[in-house]
């Protein structure tokens, strides 16, 4: 059943993130191939595929840091002031951002999932043809 609800969360409910995904790979496809002024070439075609995977890897790898953490100091200094007029401290924040994340579970595989596809792509399209 935990099982179940995992796939069922990361796979149907976080469908935007997906597509998201997919859109952006396109418009660096289409971007890369209109800069080089090449559509007849699979190299062309493989390179657009792979910058498009690795930044969806690298935006997802900062995801992860964001969803652990590591950005809390950051948000905390632009944190607004609660309703006494009193800013929680870094501590309280960072708790309360714990909780928040939980609701969230793996945000940051929709990017890293789709990335890593384009990429095997790219270099499958790289090797075989």
């Amino acid at each position: 059943d935990y099982m179940f609800r995992a796939i069922y969360q990361t796979f149907i409910e976080m469908w935007k993130k997906y597509l998201f995904c997919i859109i952006y790979a396109i418009v660096i496809l289409v971007i890369y191939n209109s800069s080089h002024d090449r559509w007849d070439l699979i190299l062309y075609y493989s390179d657009g595929l792979f910058i498009a995977g690795f930044s969806l890897i690298c935006f997802g790898l900062l995801s992860i840091l964001n969803y652990f953490g590591a950005y809390d100091i950051f948000q905390h200094m632009v944190a607004k002031r609660g309703a006494n007029g009193v800013k929680p401290s870094l501590y309280e924040f960072s708790e309360q951002k714990r909780i928040e994340r939980k609701k969230n579970k793996l945000v940051f595989l929709p990017y890293i999932f789709v990335g890593v596809i384009l990429v095997l792509i790219s270099m499958l399209l790289l090797i075989f043809i």
